[in-house]
Formats: C-alpha cells, structure tokens, sequence
C-alpha cells in the first residue's frame, strides 16, 4: 500500500479550528488563559483551567472558553453542559509540551528526566500493521507541528525519528532542535464524559494525545444524548473520539492524522 507522508500543507489543511459563532446566554461561565481558579468564573473574572469550569458549575451551564492552548485532562461526571469557544476564538486542548534544554549526544539531540510513561504493546495483534512495529506506543513528539516517528532504541534513530528510553527516563531525537519548537505528549486523554448525558462539545480542537487504545479515544464518550459539533481531533495517538452512548450527534468535525480511527 502507498505510504502515508504527512506535509506542511496537511498542516495547513487539517491542523486548524473551525470559525464558530455560538451564541452566549446570561449567567454563561468563562475560562481564559489569563485567569484564575480563584475567580468567580464570570466574563470579568474568568477561571483559568477548563477542569476548575467543569467541577464548579451546576449542570445546565453553558462554559464559553476564551482563545489559547490548555494543558488538561478534564473530567465531566454526572452533570449536563456544554463547553465551546468564545465568538471567533480558537481553543486547543493540547496533551503535548513544549521540550527545551536538549543535550548533544553524538548524532543525536537527548532530553533528561523525561518521566512520562505510557501502556505499551496492548494493541491485538490484527490492530498492528507489522510495517510499524511502534504502532502499539502511544508517545510522539512533533518538530513545528510535524510528526517524527517512534523507533524502538536510541541506535536506530535517525533525522525524523525518535526513541524513549524508560528505564534511563530519556528522550532522543534526530533532529537539531535549536531554533525549533519541540512539542512532546504528555497526556494521555483530553475529555472524558461519564454519565454527563446530553453534554454540548462545541467549536474545539484536541490534539497531541498519547492516548492508548484500551482508553478509547482522546475524548470519550460514556454517556446518552451528546453533541460534538464543528470540533477538531488531529494528531491524536489513538482514536481520536469514541462515543459510547445512545443517541449522540457528531457532525460537522475535523478528523486527521489520528492514529488507530
């Protein structure tokens, strides 16, 4: 079969948030970069993590999300909102981190005191394509938005690939990092929904996590009756969204370049 090779035009193409306008009624709650947890979680005073939104709100509130990137897992039990972005905004929840600090080591680029850990190898056998052995590891690490590939020793990295050492708590790289933005996961899921029936998804992008296929997606689903509108699941280790519930709507989403679905 034809080889997939991921372009910077994919990126372009794929690696993007829909422009959205939701409405925003009174008595809405909001998150923003620039806020704090100690807040009230109003417009003036906005909360800072979308975890901090979800545990505080009563069920029936809508959380409006202003623009920028959150570091989260968020957990959404047994209540109903609806999350989505402020008015022409782009949201990312994003399982990666921004590396720095490598160190040279011969023909590579190393990181010490890498400590994040990952299932390995619970893929069954007929999910592996033997042309990608890796395939069942869900860590990755990307170089300004591409993709490099997962090898199994430090000896077998080369320019575009990469190997974590968890024993030694070591990353390696084959590219010269200085100058670029090295991203790597560090999460393993973004969103799970658990018993938050007819909970609203709306207008966001998921990326860059190393979700393992016994977790059934980057955002999940255990619930009746949810919407996931006009959302984004890109470069995700796994399955980018799994819905496990009856009557749920998914339409009008972007999904690329995740790894099992």
């Amino acid at each position: 079969e034809p080889t997939i090779v991921f372009t910077a035009a994919d990126a372009t193409r794929y690696v993007r948030i829909k422009d959205t306008n939701y409405p925003i009624p009174n008595g809405a709650f909001f998150v923003a970069p620039n806020g704090n947890d100690a807040n009230a979680g109003t417009q003036a005073k906005p909360w800072r993590t979308i975890k901090k939104a979800v545990t505080t709100a009563p069920s029936g509130s809508m959380i409006v999300i202003r623009q920028g990137t959150y570091h989260e897992t968020v957990v959404i039990r047994d209540k109903t909102l609806t999350l989505q972005p402020y008015p022409h905004e782009q949201v990312w929840l994003k399982g990666s981190v921004v590396v720095r600090d490598w160190v040279k080591d011969g023909a590579v680029w190393r990181k010490d005191g890498w400590t994040h850990r990952f299932p390995q190898g619970d893929i069954p056998p007929d999910f592996l394509d033997r042309r990608y052995p890796m395939a069942a590891a869900p860590d990755m690490v990307f170089i300004d938005g591409m993709p490099l590939a997962q090898v199994g020793s430090k000896d077998q990295v080369t320019a575009g690939t990469f190997f974590v050492d968890y024993g030694s708590q070591q990353l390696f790289i084959g590219i010269d990092p200085t100058g670029k933005r090295v991203e790597v996961s560090a999460l393993a899921q973004a969103l799970l929904l658990n018993q938050s029936h007819n909970t609203n998804i709306l207008g966001l992008g998921f990326m860059h996590y190393a979700t393992s296929v016994n977790q059934y997606g980057a955002v999940r689903g255990d619930a009746d009756g949810l919407v996931f509108e006009n959302n984004t699941f890109v470069h995700n280790a796994s399955t980018g969204l799994s819905v496990l519930g009856a009557n749920g709507s998914v339409r009008d989403n972007i999904f690329a370049f995740n790894g099992l679905v």
